[in-house]
């Protein structure tokens, strides 16, 4: 019977580790640095779980859907409306148990998304409205 000795090189395996870990490092790094803050709230949904987002896009949404689009999860699932992109939130987080994600424009958009809310909070629901605004520059100017 042959018995194989194996040594290991404890240093140059941690080393090798080491280098790994400062590899991902920047890789990360170099794809946060590449990132819009859309990109990253998108990212962040995905970290918590977030496997759909009910929402009507528009102008002031356009750079969390090309987010979406380019992540390719959390689903983005159209909606007629922005109330009813609420309610398809709430009814996910009340079947799902999870967290229920709806996303609109600003100003009339955002006022039509409470009446879903509202019936996520009666319910103890957890759903998170995020909403957009258009660029600065165009604020006050009647564009739509």
């Amino acid at each position: 019977m042959q018995v194989l000795s194996v040594r290991f090189d404890v240093a140059a395996l941690g080393t090798a580790i080491w280098w790994k870990a400062i590899e991902a490092i920047e890789a990360r790094e170099a794809a946060v640095a590449d990132a819009t803050v859309a990109d990253l709230v998108v990212s962040r949904l995905t970290d918590w779980g977030v496997d759909r987002v009910f929402g009507y896009s528009g102008d002031g949404i356009d750079g969390v859907m090309g987010a979406l689009r380019r992540a390719g999860q959390p689903e983005f699932v159209q909606a007629r409306h922005e109330e009813m992109a609420a309610f398809m939130a709430c009814g996910h987080a009340k079947y799902t148990g999870g967290l229920g994600v709806c996303l609109s424009t600003q100003g009339p958009g955002a006022v039509h998304l409470l009446n879903g809310l509202y019936d996520a909070r009666l319910d103890s629901q957890p759903v998170l409205a995020l909403v957009g605004q258009q660029v600065t520059s165009v604020l006050g100017s009647g564009y739509q």
